[in-house]
């Protein structure tokens, strides 16, 4: 091991002058202290330091040299490097992609037109490789799409200015992120091993969009939303809609979506931000609010009010006067019934609409079914919440000329057109006949309040229960989860992004 030729780079050459000029120390304690900062296998011999020092001049002027060289061997035309470095700031600056071959051809050109080289200088990979080295480049892949737009242009910092005054009176916990990348599932590897040159394959646009959710300061991230291309993949052939009924907030789950290109669309966007308004409300958000002004007026304290008591009045004010708030009848106006049941519970939200189209919520409404009740049919669960919500409200939907009820089940449309009904249905059709309204079809992603309304218990014991009858129908009992495979992808991939 004595016999082991150790070789500085230029850099640590630098960094031992610099430790000598700073006096106090010798050149065989600057040996030790060489090994101990470099992490040498033995400490520099007195005769290296020595040369090193003998060589200040020398290494201080070598400007071209770059920091992890270990030699003084300056190039032939150090111009030549200069104008690459040049060349490729340019281009990085105006965010275009730079390769080795135009590179090559730039510095063709450059070498006879402005300094006149007429030798024949081969340009080869061998040397640009090590112009890179003394200039510290490296091919990398580029990532995202921030490049696409110019963040120094004024219209664009005029409207971060914006954003950034509209957000001075929310604490980071409330200002969320919504951001969705595309995830090409089905792509061959472009590299393979083997013995000859072999043709690639054409790439797969198959994709799948995610979606994630964050606030600012990280304490809260919402579970994945998947958009695909398929209303019911293999993946959840049990249960096709079992996770895009989740409420958000559980970040075990996975909502699951479909559109024709996989892509994220208004609708789906709209019923996400719904989900999340009502999650954050059952969550107790305004909470805080109220905390912070009841702690300042306290038995056996002083009263103090600071600024973040007048911050939370403020949140409070905008919370009481937000459109969150339930509404007062109008019988001028029209009427929307939204129903929805699940295995175990149905929803009610009655609401009606501004001149705007926007929504005016009047009441809302939850109840569980009953041990024999569970039993029922989907189609006797989807009818009894429309027969639960004229029952309950009554008193203001009697005698209202124009009321419509909004449900995901499509069969309830032709409800007062078929012919042929079991006595239970036609049972609740004559309870229904006294009311004047008709039924329209929604889509189950448009139908979020009464979705989640049916679900504020635990969602775990129906997604057994579904998947268990499910199985038994279709595989004679037999219990086999296809569709944790597909979670278990999504989340991973999710928590390396967040990462």
């Amino acid at each position: 091991m004595s016999n082991t030729r150790l070789r500085l780079t230029l850099s640590q050459k630098i960094e031992i002058l610099d430790q000598f000029a700073m006096g106090n120390t010798n050149q065989i304690e600057l040996g030790k202290w060489a090994q101990q900062k470099f992490d040498l296998i033995k400490p520099l011999s007195q005769q290296t330091v020595s040369n090193i020092l003998s060589n200040a001049d020398q290494l201080y002027s070598n400007i071209v040299a770059i920091k992890n060289s270990k030699s003084l061997k300056l190039p032939k035309y150090p111009q030549l490097d200069e104008e690459v470095e040049k060349f490729v700031s340019h281009m990085n600056d105006c965010s275009i992609p730079v390769n080795r071959a135009c590179i090559i051809e730039y510095v063709k050109r450059i070498a006879r037109s402005k300094y006149s080289i007429t030798e024949d200088i081969t340009f080869s990979d061998g040397w640009l490789s090590k112009v890179f080295k003394r200039l510290g480049l490296k091919c990398r892949p580029t990532h995202g799409e921030c490049a696409s737009v110019d963040v120094n242009s004024k219209s664009i910092q005029d409207h971060l200015e914006k954003i950034r005054e509209e957000l001075t009176d929310y604490p980071l916990a409330d200002i969320m992120n919504f951001d969705e990348t595309g995830l090409y599932y089905n792509q061959p590897p472009r590299r393979t091993i083997c013995s000859q040159p072999l043709g690639g394959l054409k790439k797969s646009k198959t994709r799948v969009t995610v979606g994630l959710l964050c606030n600012a300061d990280g304490t809260y991230k919402g579970h994945p939303i998947v958009i695909g291309q398929f209303k019911s993949p293999r993946c959840f052939k049990e249960n096709p809609k079992m996770l895009s009924m989740t409420a958000i907030g559980t970040r075990r789950y996975v909502e699951y979506h479909h559109s024709p290109k996989a892509w994220m669309t208004t609708e789906i966007f709209s019923a996400y931000v719904k989900k999340l308004d009502i999650a954050f409300g059952r969550e107790g958000r305004i909470s805080y609010s109220i905390n912070a002004l009841r702690n300042c007026s306290e038995k056996n304290k002083p009263f103090k009010w600071t600024a973040q008591q007048d911050e939370a009045l403020k949140s409070l004010k905008t919370w009481l006067t937000s459109s969150t708030i339930l509404h007062t009848i109008d019988m001028n106006k029209r009427i929307y019934i939204e129903t929805d049941a699940s295995h175990y519970a149905y929803g009610v939200l009655i609401s009606q609409r501004d001149e705007l189209g926007r929504s005016l919520y009047i009441t809302f409404a939850s109840k569980t079914f009953g041990k024999h009740e569970m039993a029922w049919s989907v189609n006797r669960k989807e009818t009894y919440a429309i027969v639960y919500a004229f029952k309950k409200y009554r008193s203001i939907l009697w005698g209202h000329p124009d009321i419509v009820v909004l449900t995901d089940h499509r069969s309830l449309v032709f409800m007062n057109t078929a012919t042929h009904l079991c006595r239970t249905l036609q049972n609740y059709k004559d309870v229904l006949s006294e009311f004047k309204y008709r039924v329209e079809y929604i889509p189950g992603f448009s139908n979020t309040f009464p979705d989640i309304l049916s679900r504020l218990y635990p969602p775990e014991v129906e997604d057994q229960i579904l998947r268990e009858d499910e199985e038994k129908k279709h595989y004679g009992g037999k219990f086999v989860d296809y569709s944790n495979k597909f979670v278990d992808k999504i989340n991973k991939c999710y928590c390396q992004i967040v990462v």
